[in-house]
């Protein structure tokens, strides 16, 4: 499966794309960059926006929005869900420090 299928499924799916931001009050939260609905693909890069979807559009938008090939956007972006795990895990051990 090519990169931009994958990150095309999990839209499908229901998956937001973000990264993890620290928040100016202590700890962290999602900042979301990607996701979809029944009818669009929704952005946030340096402006945002939406367009139809499909594939070709996901394409679109890493290739001029983000300026980035997918395996690269996987790099840089997490799921809300790995972010939920990843919040959840330091909830969790707050008192170990």
């Amino acid at each position: 499966m090519s990169a931009y299928k994958f990150i095309y499924e999990k839209l499908l799916a229901g998956e937001m794309f973000g990264s993890i931001e620290k928040h100016r009050m202590g700890g962290a939260y999602f900042w979301d960059v990607l996701y979809a609905d029944k009818l669009y693909i929704h952005w946030r890069h340096y402006g945002q926006s939406a367009n139809k979807l499909s594939l070709k559009s996901l394409k679109w938008i890493l290739d001029n929005i983000f300026k980035m090939k997918p395996e690269e956007f996987l790099y840089t972006y997490v799921t809300q869900k790995q972010y939920k795990q990843i919040d959840s895990y330091y909830e969790g051990n707050e008192n170990d420090a």
